[in-house]
């Protein structure tokens, strides 16, 4: 039986989870900027839907300036976190940020789309490539 969608609202976005498929999205609300408050009331919430499971984000920016402080709250890993995958409008942007970020050494596993549905299943596959190998 597949659970119900949760979704709350906090100030700069609304967060889904989908228990189904452990993945969060959170929509951006349009132009909007990111404090490290906003970012770190994104980061507990979600924490809460999720709980101890492994889960996967996608999060979905629409011309928001996210302020320098609140990037790296929300660069922080969680253990339970498998996979990231970040909304662009784009295809340049898209594949400049999949170079630059290949560079860099996460904990999880990261990528750009510019199709939300796409992003879904590359994270649902991460989480369960994950589960199989725990």
């Amino acid at each position: 039986m597949a659970e119900d969608k949760k979704v709350t609202r906090v100030s700069v976005a609304e967060i889904t989870y989908e228990p189904d498929t452990s993945i969060v999205i959170i929509d951006y609300f349009d132009n909007k900027a990111i404090s490290k408050e906003d970012a770190e009331e994104v980061i507990s919430t979600s924490m809460q839907l999720v709980g101890d499971n492994p889960f996967g984000v996608i999060s979905i920016f629409k011309d928001n300036l996210i302020k320098a402080d609140a990037q790296e709250v929300l660069r922080q890993e969680s253990p339970n976190l498998v996979a990231v995958a970040s909304i662009v409008k784009s295809e340049i942007l898209k594949s400049i940020f999949n170079t630059f970020v290949s560079f860099k050494k996460l904990g999880y596993k990261f990528r750009m789309f510019t199709d939300l549905e796409e992003a879904k299943q590359w994270v649902a596959s991460e989480i369960e490539a994950f589960k199989k190998n725990s």
